[in-house]
């Protein structure tokens, strides 16, 4: 098995734990939540994970090798990814949010908590805690 394919194994058991669907880009049905691997974006190009809640694109995910120092070279990529998703793709946001440490105060988790609080339920509507707490639990581990 490649790194690749082994990194992808650990990715995927983690998010299935998160409670997100994973699918391989063919198999992504809209309106549900789901976590796409190998999702299009402009270009041809494919992020790792492209994740959906009602049919909104919400995170991209770059995974990469754990001996990758995770520079600014992939964080460009993975911002490149977040702002040019196919047309097709619905979007909660067009832009990218960042909150450098967050995890490590209390009123950083608070910020994160509220801000993500006003698009799920205050911009959408969608008032459904299982659904908050799977995105908050994600962003928690990814960013």
């Amino acid at each position: 098995m490649l790194p690749e394919e082994k990194a992808r194994v650990k990715i995927d058991e983690k998010l299935s734990k998160a409670g997100w669907y994973i699918v391989d880009r063919d198999e992504y049905v809209p309106q549900t939540t789901s976590a796409i691997r190998e999702a299009l974006t402009q270009g041809n190009k494919e992020s790792d994970y492209l994740f959906f809640i009602d049919n909104k694109a919400i995170a991209v995910l770059e995974a990469k090798r754990a001996d990758n120092p995770l520079g600014k070279d992939v964080e460009s990529q993975a911002e490149n990814y977040a702002s040019t998703p196919l047309s097709w793709y619905g979007l909660w946001e067009n832009k990218v949010v960042r909150f450098d440490g967050w995890q490590n105060t209390t009123a950083g988790q608070k910020e994160v908590k509220k801000a993500l609080r006003s698009v799920i339920w205050n911009k959408y509507k969608i008032h459904d805690n299982d659904v908050f707490n799977k995105a908050y639990s994600y962003i928690e581990e990814y960013y």
